[in-house]
């Protein structure tokens, strides 16, 4: 375990006489090399750190020490970058300190864990300095900011369970990348709606999924493929009818809008739904209301929107087969990479675990 502190002026005793924003990363991990290429990075950028190797030395430093940063490397898997994270987790929901977990054998499962129990950020190891840098920039920011602002909060996520057909495959950079970018809109303190963009197969549905689940919203998920329906048909699905609203309409139905209250809707393939069903979507988005088929009384819209669209859309916007308003009314955008950029994640694909379709 060891210290390093580049002021000689900064007491000796622990960081708890002050709550203040400060310079200090701590640095776990078992492997020397790592350690210490970490430690000296920071070192000379002007960066306090602490070192440990084990888990007891963390817990000694954890009592005695407040950090604004931790990086836990991994050998493989996660389980104690859980139990680090589990123990800096108040000052973690605090958004007083970010931990971020590098892993010398990256997946997107383990991902997803860290990220559910708390952690900031995942990595893939090796990383460049400039990245590592980045990290530590950004945690000095976020520490700062919230030192000045006593009523920032952060977003509790509780973990949850989730079989293997509702976690993405691969441990490589751009699905790393694109668990950053799910986390980022997860963490979203309203209903910011989100389009995802990507081929056929490469899993837009398990995206959605897992913002839906990242997000903790307390209704159901619901989806519906656009592609799939006649535009009567998928009206009435999204939106209800009321009886005799239309030929062989002998009850009532909700639509999907109403099943996912305080959810999550995903409407796939939204690029090939009607400009009359694109229009109406396009309502809903900006007024937050909508009507059953038949009716004149205006429900309320709770569920969080997440589209999707194999097209590309520029063009699709181009050629007048998508609406341009709606497109920037469904606000963040998220693109799924194809496994031929991200080659090295092509034997996890085809080793019986591949991108599945989720039933919603």
């Amino acid at each position: 375990m060891s210290s390093v502190r580049l002021d000689s002026n900064m007491p000796s005793d622990n960081y708890h006489s002050s709550e203040s924003a400060h310079d200090g990363v701590l640095v776990f991990s078992a492997n020397p090399h790592i350690r210490t290429k970490l430690q000296m990075i920071l070192l000379n950028a002007q960066w306090e750190v602490d070192c440990c190797e084990t888990f007891d030395e963390f817990q000694s430093l954890a009592d005695e020490r407040v950090w604004s940063l931790a990086l836990i490397v991994e050998r493989s898997g996660c389980n104690l970058s859980l139990e680090v994270i589990e123990r800096l987790r108040p000052r973690i929901e605090s958004e007083r300190m970010q931990a971020v977990v590098l892993s010398e054998t990256p997946s997107a499962a383990d991902a997803t864990l860290c990220y559910e129990h708390g952690a900031t950020d995942y990595r893939g190891w090796p990383m460049l300095s400039s990245e590592i840098l980045e990290i530590a920039d950004q945690a000095r920011r976020q520490s700062q900011q919230t030192s000045c602002d006593d009523e920032a909060t952060g977003l509790v996520i509780e973990p949850v369970k989730y079989g293997a057909a509702k976690v993405m495959i691969g441990g490589s950079r751009p699905i790393l990348e694109l668990l950053r970018q799910i986390f980022k809109v997860a963490q979203s303190h309203n209903n910011l709606s989100v389009f995802i963009t990507g081929e056929t197969g490469t899993g837009k549905e398990v995206v959605a999924w897992q913002i839906h689940q990242l997000s903790k919203r307390p209704g159901p998920f619901r989806a519906v493929n656009c592609a799939a329906m006649v535009e009567n048909l998928l009206e009435s699905e999204l939106f209800g009818h009321e009886k005799g609203a239309f030929t062989g309409a002998h009850a009532m139905k909700r639509g999907l809008w109403e099943e996912a209250a305080n959810g999550t809707l995903f409407l796939d393939e939204i690029t090939e739904a009607s400009p009359a069903i694109q229009a109406k979507l396009l309502r809903v988005l900006q007024e937050g209301t909508f009507r059953r088929v038949g009716s004149n009384q205006e429900l309320k819209a709770t569920a969080r929107i997440i589209a999707a669209s194999n097209r590309n859309i520029e063009k699709a916007i181009k050629d007048g087969i998508f609406r341009e308003d709606l497109f920037y009314r469904l606000g963040e955008s998220l693109r799924v990479p194809p496994l031929r950029e991200r080659i090295e994640d092509i034997p996890l694909e085809f080793g019986n675990l591949i991108w599945p379709t989720l039933a919603p």
